[in-house]
């Protein structure tokens, strides 16, 4: 059952980073990088939230405390960023946070197959040796 509720949660968190890549993509045509701030990174923070949830009532790992911590350290350079002055215009701050959050959005989609592969592991471990 674990397996296939992650199976699920992952292939919809590919599935979002896909279209919301494509939807990057299309928007970056027309050069308007607002849009990307309010519905891109709101949509990929949001399933991340629902989707680490879900991962950590299922099944425990090594890479969702990994993926916690490095949450932890960017928003607190963030935080930090703004407490400094840095205006959060500049292009160094959209960089920072729109690169930023695509890369721990992309590995939070990664350590997905890594889970995936663990926990099958796990599973046939106990299947074949039930005393354990």
């Amino acid at each position: 059952m674990k397996l296939k509720i992650l199976k699920i949660e992952l292939a919809f968190q590919i599935l979002l980073f896909l279209a919301c890549g494509i939807w990057f993509i299309l928007g970056g045509l027309s050069q308007n990088t607002s849009y990307i701030l309010f519905y891109i990174l709101p949509l990929l923070a949001l399933s991340n939230l629902v989707g680490f949830l879900i991962r950590i009532f299922t099944v425990k790992s090594k890479w969702m405390m990994y993926y916690f911590f490095a949450v932890l350290i960017y928003l607190t350079t963030l935080f930090l960023m703004a407490l400094s002055g840095e205006s959060p215009t500049s292009t160094f701050s959209k960089a920072y946070l729109f690169g930023g959050s695509l890369l721990l959005s992309l590995f939070y989609t990664i350590s997905g197959f890594f889970i995936l592969k663990e926990t099958k592991r796990n599973s046939e471990i106990i299947l074949t040796n039930p005393k354990l």
